[in-house]
């Protein structure tokens, strides 16, 4: 099977990274079917409600983006971010 994540997607994804709150600690993972856009709840949770919210549109925009390009992806939270 070809990558999900391939140089239009990654670079797709990157032109976001203005728009994010400076921290915000995301990562791509790319499974057999899907790619998924990780985030940490302890890094999530530092931000004020505000930065929240945006958070949250903008990855709504970001996977509905990378849906459009026909790859299907998801989001993903785990509880820490890694040490």
């Amino acid at each position: 099977m070809d990558n999900l994540y391939t140089e239009h997607i990654r670079r797709f994804i990157h032109s976001y990274r203005p728009e994010l709150p400076s921290g915000l600690r995301m990562d791509t993972v790319e499974y057999d079917d899907h790619l998924a856009l990780r985030f940490y709840r302890d890094n999530f949770d530092a931000f004020d409600g505000v930065d929240r919210l945006r958070i949250v549109k903008i990855i709504d925009e970001m996977i509905k983006g990378i849906w459009k390009m026909g790859c299907p992806c998801y989001t993903e939270a785990l509880p820490n971010v890694p040490r």
